[in-house]
């Protein structure tokens, strides 16, 4: 029975290193905290490698997506939309 439950621990334990390595690849690249956490989610049953690529992918998806927000016009339109929507 306990063997059992370190087991159980054991695999549970190692297969959260994937998803905080997504997450502390994120937050190495300096992106927010909302995204970090949606590379971790998007990597629930991942190896380890593809979790890593999965924290650069969205680190720079994050970084382009910021570039083209910083236009006045594009945030002018992104704050009309969420007025409407709320």
């Amino acid at each position: 029975m306990v063997y059992h439950s370190l087991k159980e621990f054991r695999t549970s334990a190692g297969s959260l290193g994937g998803i905080a390595g997504a997450n502390l690849v994120a937050l190495a690249m300096v992106i927010s905290l909302v995204y970090a956490m949606l590379a971790m989610a998007s990597v629930l049953n991942f190896g380890l490698l593809p979790d890593f690529i999965v924290g650069y992918l969205v680190s720079f998806l994050n970084e382009n997506n910021a570039k083209i927000l910083m236009y006045y016009d594009n945030w002018y339109y992104f704050r009309l939309y969420w007025i409407t929507f709320i």
